[in-house]
């Protein structure tokens, strides 16, 4: 139906001296130029402004992928890192305690050492004393006797002898 209606809109403008048909040799100057500078500009400018923009984005991603790449890798040396310092301070707690047992054992030995050093002078020093208070106890004993003696010469004016 549309072509019949062009087609009569052809008769009924050519009768009015209205031309709708394009001129072919003017459509062929107007597309043979755009043509022409379609394929020159494609050759110059577009062709290489996508390959640009294609390196562009390779580039960008393999930044991208690349910048991943670091961050996993660090994020596998941190984790190293970390499990080594862990085990590191599991190991300097279990050398402490066997240091702090070592010492603990030593200042036990000291002690015993000591406590029995001790004991020995303290039984020496009784036994000293005990030996000083017999002959004090004796000597007290002869002082008093003469003392005594003394007392009762004095009382009765002469010599006793006891």
């Amino acid at each position: 139906m549309s072509t019949s209606l062009f087609f009569l809109l052809a008769e009924t403008n050519a009768s009015s001296g209205i031309e709708i048909m394009p001129d072919l040799t003017l459509l062929a100057f107007q597309v043979v130029p755009f043509l022409a500078m379609m394929g020159i500009l494609t050759a110059l400018l577009f062709k290489p402004m996508v390959k640009y923009l294609e390196d562009r984005e390779q580039a960008t991603v393999g930044a991208h992928e690349k910048a991943s790449a670091l961050d996993a890798e660090a994020d596998g040396k941190l984790d190293d890192y970390e499990a080594r310092l862990a085990a590191a301070k599991v190991e300097i707690l279990d050398y402490r305690a066997k240091i702090r047992t070592e010492a603990n054992a030593e200042r036990d030995t000291a002690i015993g050492d000591a406590r029995g050093e001790c004991e020995a002078q303290l039984a020496e020093a009784v036994q000293a004393i005990r030996a000083e208070r017999e002959i004090a106890s004796q000597e007290l004993k002869r002082l008093s006797t003469a003392l005594a003696e003394d007392i009762t010469g004095a009382v009765l004016g002469r010599q006793v002898e006891a």
